[in-house]
């Protein structure tokens, strides 16, 4: 009764808040799955399961959907009937489409014909929530297929004149890979040059995560493998720079949630375990590219004045410290690691995003006993809601003690709102016995 009593204010306070701060003009959350070397196999079909059971709103079909003689409506049919029906695949020409019987001929027309697609149907762009999508065609085009070609020039076009938070690139064959086929040469397009902020492509039955900067401006965008889609599983070969992560040991699928601050990339096989897990945050503001100024540590507040910094009192909240540096000699190298550091970025684990818009991020925290979060960031000042506590330390990015819970006069209670000032660089371990979980409400702007 008592753990009911407290969600019920919990909500009730969230409501609250958000119905105060949230534009009605906020792009909503979106989810989606990405994967590619389909087939229609038992692999397949638990793929399939899988997007469904981890709630994807839609799914990006990243190539080679079909293989063999078996007609290409019938593979799709037989996992994707439904997603079909209702609008909610969004597929990119593989070689397969081409060159197997299932795809109908040279000109992939049982693809063409199955799906009803934007633009010309072999590339175009779509938006969903916050991000807007650029399919290309990467095996063989009427219009070409290298970086000076017809398609790459609409792409170009489309990509700088876009104006959603977030631009997402997604065709078959990856421009780097450390998989058995390895990286594919004509599809190096200068993508983070012209605005894109994540590549998506398949082809290897692997998934790999590889961080390339290749327009050399000290900023690293992901081109993400994931063909674990069904059809079959095949080992690494040569590592190509910038791999950071690859994984063949089962099939499995993309997963990447978005609001307009935020990209969560999550790779999960048909276990449900997550293997892999990547974070790009930005400002949706005029000054997206510069990072947030971060305060020193200062005192947070709850309603009886006890303060979560050194508990002394403090009758005001500290001075809003979220206006953008104006040193223009900021440099996007640095830029970027502020951001990396933030602390869905730089610690997942112990952070979710319960909900985001553009001027709040309710992040849900929990830190178990014994446990230390890696260093990490808060550029936002938050109204936290305590829902469990437990005698913590806040260690600073040199690792030397700044916060020692346990000399406070008195420890906040489940039920208690606390006040945060945006946090440099900290960690937190917890050394009670009980969880320490809060719901942190970052307010962006005022």
């Amino acid at each position: 009764m008592a753990t009911r009593l407290l969600a019920m204010r919990l909500c009730k306070a969230l409501l609250i808040l958000l119905a105060i701060v949230a534009p009605a003009s906020a792009i909503a959350q979106t989810k989606f799955a990405a994967f590619g070397d389909i087939g229609n196999t038992s692999n397949s079909a638990a793929v399939a399961k899988l997007t469904r059971a981890r709630g994807a709103q839609f799914i990006l079909m990243l190539g080679d959907i079909c293989y063999g003689s078996q007609a290409f409506a019938t593979q799709v049919n037989a996992n994707y009937k439904a997603e079909r029906a209702d609008g909610d695949l969004w597929p990119a020409l593989g070689n397969h489409e081409f060159t197997d019987a299932c795809g109908g001929g040279s000109t992939a027309p049982a693809y063409r014909s199955y799906f009803v697609l934007p633009n010309n149907e072999r590339y175009y762009s779509f938006k969903r929530g916050p991000i807007e999508f650029f399919v290309l065609n990467s095996h063989k085009d009427a219009d070409g297929t290298s970086a000076t070609s017809k398609q790459a020039a609409w792409l170009k076009t489309k990509l700088l004149a876009s104006t959603s938070p977030w631009q997402i690139v997604s065709f078959h064959h990856p421009p780097f890979s450390s998989g058995e086929h390895g990286g594919t040469a004509h599809m190096r397009w200068p993508f983070e040059a012209w605005g894109a902020d994540a590549v998506l492509s398949g082809h290897d039955h692997d998934y790999e995560r590889v961080m390339r900067d290749v327009n050399g401006d000290g900023l690293k965008i992901p081109y993400f493998v994931s063909g674990l889609g069904g059809k079959s599983r095949r080992p690494f070969g040569t590592v190509t720079d910038g791999s950071v992560k690859r994984y063949s040991g089962a099939f499995g699928a993309l997963f990447v949630t978005a609001t307009s601050t935020s990209l969560q990339f999550e790779f999960r096989n048909t276990s449900g375990t997550l293997i892999d897990n990547f974070t790009r945050t930005k400002s949706t503001s005029a000054t997206a590219t510069t990072a947030f100024a971060l305060s020193e540590p200062s005192a947070v507040q709850d309603s009886s004045s006890q303060t979560l910094e050194s508990g002394q009192s403090a009758t005001q909240p500290p001075p809003d410290s979220m206006a953008p540096p104006t040193d223009k000699g900021v440099t996007m190298a640095a830029a970027e690691e502020e951001l990396a550091l933030d602390a869905m970025a730089a610690d997942p684990d112990h952070h979710k995003i319960l909900m985001e818009n553009d001027q709040v991020r309710v992040l849900d925290t929990r830190v178990l006993p014994g446990e230390r979060t890696p260093v990490h960031t808060h550029r936002w000042p938050a109204t936290l809601y305590v829902t469990s506590w437990s005698d913590f330390l806040r260690r600073d990015a040199h690792g030397d003690i700044v916060v020692d819970s346990r000399s406070w006069d008195r420890q906040p209670v489940p039920g208690e709102a606390l006040w945060l000032p945006p946090l440099t660089p900290h960690s937190i371990e917890n050394i009670g016995q009980s969880e320490l979980h809060l719901i942190a409400v970052e307010v962006k702007s005022r």
